[in-house]
């Protein structure tokens, strides 16, 4: 009698002579034989997805695995039933084999999933600021102002007022009108 060989578990039925492998999603241990029953094999680790009872490679960019990944890139059948993989979420980028996403860097966005690299996220445009990981760019308010990759809006000066949304330049601001105060 040989032990069940690596990335197999034997359980006693004979139908299969090298036993099975362990499922996609779950690995064996390479130096490890004699599983003896599908309990034996192991969850696949974060970040990576395993296939054909090995360790298949890491995540691909633009996707995080869980453990349990059975895929690198799961169709959106597979998001929906299983969770195992998913893409990285708007606002965030993920490289390959990520175990979190990376948000976008302030003054920057992104509306779309599965970003691969920090050069998918735009830069916030004139008018609008972006603070971490955001996925819309929101409006500059009255009374500031938004230059071109703001992470936050600018208050007009001292003495000036703005009456106008998604300003984009403090020339933008105007000195206060003779019986107002501005703040």
């Amino acid at each position: 009698m040989k032990p069940c060989p690596s990335f197999n578990y034997c359980n006693g039925d004979t139908t299969f002579i090298f036993g099975k492998l362990c499922p996609n999603g779950y690995y064996g241990d390479r130096l490890k034989q004699g599983y003896s029953s599908i309990a034996d094999c192991i969850e696949c680790t974060e970040s990576n997805y395993c296939t054909a009872g090995r360790i298949t490679a890491p995540c691909v960019a633009g996707y995080i695995c869980n453990k349990q990944a059975d895929s690198p890139k799961p169709s959106s059948l597979e998001l929906k039933s299983t969770g195992k993989a998913y893409p990285c979420p708007a606002g965030n980028w993920c490289s390959q084999g990520a175990k979190d996403p990376e948000p976008c860097p302030i003054g920057y966005y992104t509306q779309e999933s599965g970003g691969r690299q920090e050069a998918d996220c735009t830069i916030c445009m004139i008018g609008f600021y972006c603070s971490e990981d955001s996925k819309i760019p929101k409006s500059c308010p009255t009374g500031h102002y938004c230059p071109i990759g703001s992470y936050e809006p600018t208050a007009c000066p001292v003495g000036s007022y703005n009456p106008k949304f998604e300003s984009g330049s403090i020339t933008d601001c105007l000195p206060c009108k003779g019986g107002f105060t501005c703040p």
